[in-house]
């Protein structure tokens, strides 16, 4: 309660008419004798009440006996006419500000000094002496005491006292040292020792400007990198040679190819092939139009406008021909495939057709190697990265100058075997590249040797069978003189019976391979014409060669160029993977499995290899293993659960496979898998086990990019999807019950498969039945007693036939692909098979 609240009570307790309480005139006495100093709010106070310590009458002054120092508060600043006596005896006002060293001691100081001036130097202590002028001695400052960056010293002694492992900062004005002290670290370019052929040392990479002039001095490339650039050149050059020699002649390249047939006209859009999008300027190759005159390269122009190229224009009229071929330059899969005219209809406004060619190897950039379509040149980019990157380190330097045993030249034997850790110089290099000059010389003149031969025997050629040259008879098979460099294998000239007229056969060649032709006729038996567009030869599918001439026409001579092929079929006769050729006695084991089953049969066309799908009965163990065709190399690509089904893609270098649904592998169930050939980049592309439940077989349609497959666990279903497993489709509901293997005419647009009980669903009642690729137009070729329980089947469209295990028996059956003319193999026994067709 305050001070005027207790006044106004008291006096309310005294008012006229109340009778004051005993406790109330005793809280009127108490505060009479003993008031409460905290709440004074007006008057004065006498000195009387004060405690000793405050004395009012000395005006404000406080004498130190009255106020101790530890009982002051504040910060002093109105303090005023300080008495030097009330001060300790370390302060003395008397002094004008300074400090003797005996009152004040060093280590009581605080603050940085910033404001000390006149500095006596006897107040210091003995190791710092201001007299002299900064200097420092040797004996009065060691060098573990030193701090800053400075040192002006000269005593002869310094040097003592110093470790260089305490000297911080660059070195960069350090001189004479010796390089027996240096243990770890760098050392400056301009202190090694430059090398040269006679002496090592040390060498700067050449630039490639150095590299192609040859220059030799103070320069190398490592042998590495001389064996990439040899290895890289030689092969291009062989390649090259090879395309020359082949007689393949190459046209601009084009964007892309289109495959289908597509409308010209004005106002479609330019559409997307192979991921890429078509724009104005870019050349394209048409294979596929409804109108064959139609199949060349059209320049896209501006308003969705397409021109025909000026080089496809027919004029001259020599400028379209057989083998003429261009280059693909963009996209993903058809990215330098090369397209090759195989054959040329009606000359005077000739009808093309193109076919992709997979017996060419393109070309593909490496290290230091740039490609702008088949020119091949030095990418100095990729140079002058290496050169800037490379970085000498002297961690290994021991002692004295850089030792000479760690960049010696490389002999001879050190650039044939490819060594890392010596160099060359590009004086080497370029003696190497001209040795490898010399070699591509004598190609050419192994080249000229042939024609040679062949003007030796002029006017003969070398019969196929005897070997003996001759005058060329009608209807013997000889050598051609244009063997292309071996890429279809031997070539076979067959001069043509005059006598033949049109729509005869002039030779059944199955799965053979049409190289060219020159015919002559006669028209009205007045003029003879060489090859007019009224006479050609036609390849049919079922392998016949025809001829056909228009009315008025009769033949007089000419010949054909062709190549053969030879089928051969590998499959699994436990325990061996062997191969067979029909027409041959007996079978060829190559690659011994031993007591495991075998789940599929792959051949790789280009890669040469066989793959096949082995599993452990008893370790439960899965494989995909491959080996080259003729069994050696045998490896493992891939570990796998119990699978089945296997398909190849030897273009886009692909394998496919599918894991069973209703068994529990390491890898799941129901999954169709793909992966590179070499067994990197295994990926899921579909998984269902309603689709995949016990699928035995799968086929790749490569030219629509699709994988087909029936699944006996769903019995009567055929499944297609992209490649990549996207657009899933159940294309039919099949006749026939546990459909089995399954095969793929994409030319034809058909899907062969087997029926392993047939439509009864009894045993020994199985069939071989055909559809279109959309599953419509179900017809069944082959039924009981000659498909018990048919499996695995393959076709052979070259010679127009298929083939098919009966397992009631483990025989092989051929027939043709109407399933007509039914022939049981010989020396065959198995389950899974595969087919190759060699050049012969």
């Amino acid at each position: 309660m305050d001070n005027q609240d207790l006044k106004q009570r008291i006096k309310s307790n005294f008012q006229t008419g109340k009778i004051p309480t005993q406790s109330q005139f005793y809280e009127l006495i108490d505060e009479a004798l003993n008031p409460d100093a905290a709440r004074l709010t007006e008057g004065t106070l006498d000195n009387a009440r004060l405690p000793s310590q405050i004395d009012l009458t000395q005006g404000g002054k406080v004498t130190s006996t009255q106020v101790k120092a530890e009982t002051l508060i504040g910060n002093g600043s109105q303090i005023t006419d300080l008495n030097n006596d009330h001060l300790p005896s370390q302060i003395d006002l008397t002094q004008g500000g300074k400090v003797t060293g005996t009152q004040v001691k060093a280590e009581t100081l605080i603050g940085n000094g910033s404001q000390i001036t006149d500095l006596n130097n006897a107040h210091l202590p003995a190791e710092i002496d201001l007299t002299q002028g900064g200097a420092v001695t040797g004996t009065q400052v060691k060098a573990d005491t030193l701090v800053g960056d400075t040192f002006t010293g000269t005593d002869a002694t310094f040097s003592d006292q110093l470790e260089a492992k305490n000297l911080k900062g660059d070195g960069s004005g350090l001189t004479a040292l010796n390089a027996d002290e240096i243990a770890t670290g760098t050392v400056d370019n301009k202190r090694l020792v430059k090398a040269n052929k006679t002496q090592p040392g040390i060498a700067r990479f050449a630039t490639q400007a150095e590299a192609t002039q040859g220059k030799d001095a103070n320069l190398a490339v490592t042998p590495k990198q001389m064996q990439d650039a040899i290895s890289s050149t030689k092969s291009n050059l062989e390649k090259e040679i090879g395309l020359l020699q082949a007689g393949v002649k190459f046209k601009q390249g084009v964007a892309t190819v289109m495959t289908d047939s597509f409308n010209l006209a004005a106002g479609h859009d330019f559409p997307v092939i192979d991921s890429y999008q078509i724009k104005t300027g870019d050349r394209v190759l048409f294979t596929n139009q409804s109108d064959n005159k139609q199949n060349r390269v059209y320049v896209a122009s501006e308003g969705n406008l397409w021109t025909l190229a000026t080089d496809f224009d027919s004029n001259p009229d020599e400028e379209l021909f057989i083998g003429l071929s261009v280059e693909v330059m963009e996209g993903s899969d058809l990215l330098h495939s090369i397209w090759t005219v195989t054959n040329l209809e009606n000359p005077a406004d000739p009808e093309l057709t193109w076919q992709k060619r997979n017996d060419i190897n393109n070309y593909q950039a490496g290290d230091g190697i740039r490609l702008n379509g088949l020119e091949i040149s030095a990418d100095s980019t990729w140079f002058k990265s290496l050169v800037s990157t490379m970085e000498l380190n002297a961690s290994n330097i021991v002692k004295g100058m850089v030792a000479s045993d760690y960049l010696p030249f490389a002999t001879d034997t050190d650039v044939s075997q490819g060594t890392t850790d010596k160099i060359v110089s590009p004086k080497q290099l370029s003696t190497q590249l001209t040795e490898i000059q010399t070699q591509a010389d004598a190609k050419f003149a192994t080249q000229d040797d042939v024609n040679s031969q062949i003007t030796q025997h002029q006017g003969q050629l070398k019969r196929l069978d005897t070997a003996v040259w001759e005058t060329p008879n009608i209807g013997v098979e000889y050598y051609s003189p244009d063997q292309h460099s071996g890429i279809f294998g031997d070539i076979i000239r067959l001069y043509i019976d005059p006598t033949l007229g049109t729509e005869d056969t002039i030779i059944s060649m199955p799965g053979g391979e049409l190289i060219d032709a020159r015919l002559m006729v006669a028209e009205n038996d007045v003029q003879s014409v060489l090859s007019s567009e009224q006479t050609r030869v036609k390849l049919l599918n079922t392998g016949e060669l025809k001829l056909q001439l228009a009315s008025g026409y009769t033949l007089r001579g000419g010949w054909v160029d062709y190549a053969q092929t030879k089928l051969t079929i590998y499959y699994f006769n436990r325990p061996w993977l062997a191969v067979l050729q029909p027409g041959e006695s007996g079978a060829s084991n190559l690659v011994e499995v031993g007591n495991k089953s075998i789940h599929g049969i792959e051949v790789d066309s280009v890669g040469n290899k066989i793959y096949w799908k082995q599993y452990d009965e008893s370790s439960k163990e899965g494989f995909i293993k491959r080996a080259n065709l003729d069994g050696s190399n045998p490896e493992t690509v891939l570990e796998v659960g119990l699978t089945q089904g296997l398909a190849i893609d030897p273009i886009a270098k692909k394998i496919y496979w599918c894991d069973w649904g209703f068994w529990f592998t390491k890898e799941g169930k129901g999954i169709l898998y793909s992966a590179n050939l070499d067994g990197s980049g295994k990926t899921a592309i579909y998984s269902n086990e309603a689709h995949l439940g016990n699928t035995r077989h799968l086929s790749l349609d490569l030219k629509n990019r699709k994988i087909y497959w029936v699944d006996m666990g769903d019995r009567n279903h055929v499944y297609r999807a992209n490649l990549d497993g996207t657009d899933f489709e159940d294309i039919s509901t099949i006749t026939g019950h546990s459909p089995g293997g399954i095969a793929v005419d994409s030319e034809n647009n058909k899907i062969y498969w087997t029926s392993y009980y047939g439509d009864s669903g009894t045993v020994n009642d199985g069939s071989v039945l055909r559809a279109n690729l959309d599953g419509s137009g179900v017809e069944t070729l082959i039924d009981s007693p000659n498909a018990n329980k048919p499996s695995h089947i393959e076709l052979d469209l070259p010679a127009n036939h298929l083939y098919y295990v009966d397992s009631n028996g483990g025989k092989l059956k051929r027939a043709n692909l109407d399933g007509s003319e039914i022939t049981e193999m010989p020396y065959y026994s198995g389950d899974y098979f595969s087919l190759l067709r060699f050049k012969v």
